[in-house]
């Protein structure tokens, strides 16, 4: 077998000779001994040796990603509550939060969100399940360009399939830090009269959502300098409008319902 495996996770075991200079994930060859069940265990500049079939199942097991269904969750899931407030805790702010997007499956979840009063300053975290206490595991994610990568290298059994089609980082710097066109074009439109009429909004340069105090819900698109707006049924449908434009759109603008 040819696995990639953490170097530093190997070298606790006594029985396996790890080059100091090998560290992060590592290739390492490995081969079942018919005579006792071993597993043989070496890389391309350690000797290695062996690990017991117990041992060996063990530490697979530890990279296994399948951990039952995944999907995503909304306010009326108990299991939501307790993730956003587990963020609240572990960054010690107890602030009001603007949720993007909650998705777990029996042992992680990823979570995208702001604080209410700064829709721009977007964040990711992944947390791990212990019983009914969720944990934050990883934070930082929305200043990764590799997420894959760096998500794989620190967490090896999160399931990559729960991550969505964006990278936070490559629309950063196109994240408006204040939408006054926006509002200068609502207003022009007869849309709103006033800024007090409106619940959230998030924008980058080409895309912006906007939800109401009444709950009318706007999918805001850039045209040659001008905002087009079109109402949405529901978040999903914003979400579904953005993906026909572009697969990679940063949809973590979106509120979730």
């Amino acid at each position: 077998y040819v696995l990639l495996l953490d170097a530093a996770q190997m070298k606790k075991y006594n029985t396996l000779k790890i080059n100091s200079s090998e560290t992060g994930l590592t290739v390492f060859a490995a081969m079942r001994n018919p005579k006792d069940g071993s597993y043989l265990m070496a890389t391309s500049k350690s000797a290695g040796g062996y690990l017991t079939s117990t041992q060996y199942a063990a530490l697979l097991n530890g990279y296994y990603q399948d951990h039952g269904s995944y999907g995503t969750l909304y306010k009326s899931n108990q299991d939501y509550d307790r993730i956003v407030s587990f963020i609240s805790m572990y960054e010690g702010k107890y602030e009001d939060y603007c949720v993007r997007s909650v998705t777990k499956d029996n042992k992680y979840a990823l979570v995208t969100l702001s604080s209410k009063s700064n829709t721009a300053s977007v964040k990711q975290y992944i947390l791990r399940r212990n019983g009914n206490i969720w944990e934050v595991v990883m934070d930082g994610i929305e200043n990764e360009t590799r997420v894959a990568v760096a998500i794989n290298k620190k967490i090896p059994d999160f399931n990559l399939r729960m991550l969505p089609d964006y990278i936070i980082k490559d629309h950063k710097n196109s994240l408006n830090s204040h939408n006054d066109l926006i509002i200068r074009f609502l207003k022009m439109e007869k849309i709103i009269s006033s800024e007090a009429e409106i619940k959230y909004i998030s924008s980058t340069k080409e895309f912006g959502y906007v939800v109401l105090k009444n709950e009318v819900k706007y999918l805001c698109l850039e045209d040659d300098d001008d905002w087009t707006f079109t109402k949405c049924a529901s978040s999903a449908d914003a979400e579904n409008m953005m993906k026909k434009i572009k697969k990679s759109a940063p949809t973590f603008i979106i509120l979730d319902s």
